[in-house]
């Protein structure tokens, strides 16, 4: 914010300086700008894009910042810390712990709660209304109010609910319609018992607790007297054995000094005494606020960073608009500031008068482009919203609109910079001209080079080539990719200022630069494994498109006389005409070219990528399913479950998961993660487990699974698994590679070796080791929470799942068919690439606001031109023809330098890097890319339809006796 505030003010002030003091300036600038009203707004509008694009990147990521901070309210409140156990024995001891921290200052409060999962219903036989993946809470209420000294910030009032009474949160009570006075059922362990609603409390803070894992996302809380989760347990241990008992989770929660959030900033210090209170051999500490905080300043930095670098193309060919048209300016006024070079206005005077007015537009650009970043922002939350709302509450996110007033001070400070840097840079360009020659509106000269020239471009080489061997010997991304392209432009400079004929110098540089990014992108790839920067694939896809518009710019009289060949005789004369104008305004042709190339560049990536990972989903169902066809859940305190399923109509066979939560220790001031570990047996197997990324040396998946049932020390992760593994430890996970997992509730600790990698886990099972290996850590073997459901032929998925929840309801059991997990990935995976394509879709705009808006200066450069041609006799159909044809050329030569260069891009990025954990075939959606191509040149030529109906109602008398 104050970095924003200072380069604005560096921005601002030196040009109110120059205004107040100078008035001949002030009243140039506010001249032109107020005589041509609607080439001023043209102007303002082409400039708003990129304040616009980076307000609007800004304002995601405060939003998700905002919104996953919440979540600490919402969910966790004063609770900053947690520790927890299902051992009985030793729940005292942890709570007198916690207790020693409050008594010395340490923390501010301690909580003792207990937790089981349980399914909730509700109404009639003839009516329930079910509500699964609720948990039953045990703890004092009055002192869950006094928790951590802030009342409001536990969600909690009241007395704690007597026998046969209970007390809900919000979401149960919307789920399930219920309200004070009225009743529902717990199942749990075997058992129900019904209870009346006492009263409803907001789902905030303690009240709406989810667990002690970042995994849980959940919290539908039913709050209990004490004693009767074990009453309910104790009743089933004595029915059905110890296999069959989960005993409940005993939780401390510690409140640290400060607010809610401001807590957090005590983590480590309290962590630290609360474990060494609890001794080595006790359960881990669970730094749940703090994780809950980072995940925000994550995920909204790396969404933040997506749609930056995305909207960055957007930005550039804005900034490119911007440069054509004070290019444009200049040109048009080039006798007049010839003129005023004349009547003794110095050089800097000149510079001043020019940018003054550009800064003016750009002050008024740079404000509306903060405000329309807000409104960018909004359409893509509510996008990104709706996508999170098909994945339920299994997400445990809900996105609220959030505005930060340092984002729109950065957007506008940002645009404002890069609009008045290029604005300044035009001017000094501009105020080079010759007096004579503007006066007479004579073309400049090729300009002499200084004799230091080539000196300093050999110089440059080698340095480049210092920097080069340097950033390859450390495996630096950015000097790999960039190092060796300086050395070849370097090296261009060299030749061409040292040789004035070396013509080739050009070309076979641009075409050096596009060979080594394509190369370097796979190497710096490799480089950045474990962390990928997208930051390289802009500075990339820039340093591409770059060579191949400045190779296009030297060998562009040769494409336009090839072109120009084929047009021959009278009736082709306007497109030859048409195409002779490029060849003459180079530098406006070449920034609009890549202003297109830039755009489509990025349009057909994502196009490429969407439909790479549209083919791999289409082979998804079948990989995942192996011998099965639908997956179910249900709460590990549901006795019988699993035999439920298994007697079900249509259910051939069941393959049993038992999934627990686990920790992974963080590294390098890395916080803990959490996320979760399945058991499964033979039976996985034996019917057929879904089909595995990579397996080692094994010879088939079968033998894999295999050997992870035989070892305890084997495991197979799935890429989601990975990344949870990269985020705690920053080590990338391979076959192979060793991994340490801690049980939440015991501090049992397993190291595990990589023995195979599963596909994307759409399941969420975390990864797999055998039902021995989980028996070991723990310490017992868990119970079934999950399993695989194999139908019989000739029967719907999607039927059996609904039937199985609607049975089975009071069990908890939630199913669904493979297929449909798939699909509503699919489905998912498709918005966000809608959203991508969209948000992209800006730089399409600029692009072609930027042709039309070329298209009508250059009706008004050519106005002389149009009225000689109409006096030689041709047509206003002609005429307009010659403009027809200058954008036809300039997009359809930006169509196909963007899209080729996007498809080499996207073949080094999917054959180059793991983008699903594991490689992945390449494809190319043709079909895509040639309509996007077609859509692009398509509106690019309506765009110019209108200036070309006004350059065909120019009058040829009017035209010829014109002077401005």
């Amino acid at each position: 914010m104050t970095a924003a505030l200072v380069l604005a003010a560096a921005v601002v002030a030196p040009f109110l300086i120059v205004l107040a003091r100078r008035p001949l300036v002030r009243r140039l600038a506010a001249r032109n700008s107020l005589r041509r009203p609607v080439e001023t707004v043209l102007v303002v509008v082409g400039s708003l894009f990129g304040a616009a694009i980076i307000t609007g990147s800004l304002v995601v990521a405060d939003t998700l910042d905002w919104s996953i901070r919440q979540v600490a309210f919402r969910h966790l409140g004063p609770i900053d810390e947690v520790v927890s156990t299902r051992d009985p024995a030793a729940y005292p001891d942890l709570l007198a712990a916690g207790r020693k921290l409050v008594a010395n200052g340490t923390a501010d409060g301690v909580l003792g709660l207990e937790v089981a999962a349980v399914t909730v219903s509700a109404g009639p036989a003839q009516e329930l209304r079910v509500l699964g993946g609720a948990q039953a809470v045990e703890a004092d209420l009055e002192a869950a109010a006094r928790f951590g000294r802030d009342p409001a910030a536990s969600g909690l009032s009241g007395p704690t609910p007597g026998p046969g009474e209970a007390v809900v949160n919000r979401d149960v009570a919307d789920a399930l319609d219920v309200a004070r006075g009225d009743e529902l059922t717990v199942h749990a362990y075997g058992q129900q018992r019904a209870f009346t609603v006492a009263r409803v409390v907001p789902t905030h803070g303690v009240a709406g607790f989810r667990g002690t894992t970042s995994a849980a996302s959940r919290s539908r809380n039913v709050f209990l007297a004490p004693g009767t989760i074990d009453a309910m347990a104790v009743a089933t241990l004595g029915t059905s054995g110890p296999a069959a008992f989960i005993p409940p989770e005993r939780v401390v929660a510690v409140s640290n000094p400060g607010g809610v959030t401001a807590g957090a900033q005590h983590t480590e210090r309290v962590t630290r005494a609360l474990q060494g209170a609890l001794g080595p051999a006790s359960p881990p500490v669970v730094p749940l606020k703090q994780e809950v905080l980072a995940t925000a300043a994550e995920t909204s930095r790396d969404l933040g960073d997506l749609f930056a670098a995305m909207g960055a193309f957007g930005t550039l060919a804005g900034v490119l608009l911007l440069v054509n048209l004070f290019v444009m300016l200049a040109d048009e006024r080039r006798s007049e500031l010839g003129t005023l070079r004349a009547l003794g206005m110095r050089r800097s005077l000149l510079v001043a008068t020019f940018a003054a007015e550009g800064w003016l537009y750009a002050l008024v650009a740079s404000l509306a482009g903060a405000g329309a970043g807000v409104a960018l922002g909004r359409a893509i939350v509510a996008f990104v919203a709706r996508a999170i709302e098909r994945l339920g509450d299994d997400l445990g996110l809900r996105l609220s609109f959030s505005v930060d007033w340092s984002s729109l001070v950065i957007g506008f400070a940002l645009g404002l910079a890069i609009s008045v840097a290029t604005v300044v840079s035009a001017s000094v360009r501009i105020a080079r001209l010759n007096v004579i020659r503007a006066i007479r509106d004579a073309p400049e000269p090729p300009r002499q080079q200084p004799r230091f020239a080539a000196p300093v471009a050999l110089a440059g080489v080698v340095a480049a080539a210092v920097w080069s061997v340097a950033a390859l010997g450390a495996e630096e991304p950015y000097g790999t990719l960039l190092g060796p392209i300086l050395v070849v432009i370097a090296l261009a400079v060299a030749v061409v200022t040292g040789r004035r004929r070396a013509a080739w110098a050009v070309p076979l540089a641009s075409l050096a630069v596009i060979g080594w990014a394509a190369v370097a992108l796979r190497i710096s790839l490799r480089q950045m494994d474990a962390d990928p920067d997208i930051n390289l694939f802009v500075l990339q896809g820039v340093v591409l498109t770059g060579a191949a518009v400045a190779l296009l710019t030297q060998e562009q009289d040769a494409i336009v006389r090839g072109l120009a060949r084929v047009a021959r005789g009278r009736r082709w004369l306007a497109v030859r005409l048409g195409l002779a104008h490029p060849t003459a305004r180079k530098l406006r042709t070449s920034l609009t070219v890549a202003m297109y190339a830039l755009v489509v560049f990025t349009l057909t990536f994502v196009t490429v990528l969407a439909g790479v990972f549209d083919k791999q989903l289409a082979s998804a169902t079948g990989e995942l399913s192996g011998g099965f066809a639908v997956v179910a859940r249900w709460p590990a305190s549901s006795v019988g479950a699993l035999d439920a399923i298994g007697a079900a109509p249509g259910v051939s066979a069941t393959a049993p998961l038992a999934t627990v939560p686990i920790t992974l220790p963080g590294a390098d001031d890395r916080p803990p993660a959490s996320w979760l570990l399945s058991g499964f047996d033979e039976r996985l197997v034996e019917i057929g487990a879904p089909t595995l990324a990579e397996r080692g040396g094994y010879r088939t998946d079968r033998d894999a699974y295999r050997a992870v049932l035989a070892d305890p020390g084997l495991a197979i992760v799935d890429p989601i698994f990975a990344q949870v593994h990269l985020d705690a430890t920053g080590e990338p996970l391979t076959i192979g590679s060793r991994f340490l997992v801690v049980d939440p509730f015991s501090g049992a600790r397993r190291m595990l070796r990589v023995a195979a990698l599963a596909r994307t886990d759409l399941a969420l099972n975390g990864a797999l080791v055998s039902g021995d290996a989980l028996a070991g850590m723990l310490g017992t073997a868990p119970a079934p929470s999950r399993a695989y459901v194999a139908v019989t032929p000739d029967t719907d998925p999607g039927t059996i799942a609904r039937r199985l929840m609607a049975d089975n309801a009071t069990l908890g059991i939630e199913a669904e068919a493979i297929a449909d997990i798939v699909a509503d990935t699919a489905a998912i995976e498709d918005q966000f690439f809608q959203l991508a394509r969209g948000y992209l879709g800006l730089g399409l705009v600029v692009g072609i606001a930027g042709l039309g808006v070329v298209m009508v200066r250059a009706v008004r450069d050519r106005r002389r031109e149009i009225g000689v041609l109409r006096s030689l006799g041709f047509q206003a159909g002609e005429v307009g023809l010659t403009l027809l044809v200058e954008a036809a050329y300039v997009s359809v030569v930006g169509a196909l330098v963007g899209s080729t260069l996007a498809v080499l891009t996207a073949y080094n990025v999917v054959t180059g890097t793991d983008l699903l954990g594991y490689t992945i075939p390449f494809s190319i959606p043709i079909a895509e890319v040639v309509m996007l191509a077609a859509l692009t040149i398509g509106v690019s030529l309506a765009a110019t339809l209108l200036p070309a109906r006004a350059a065909t109602h120019v009058r040829p008398a009017v035209a010829l006796r014109m002077t401005d």
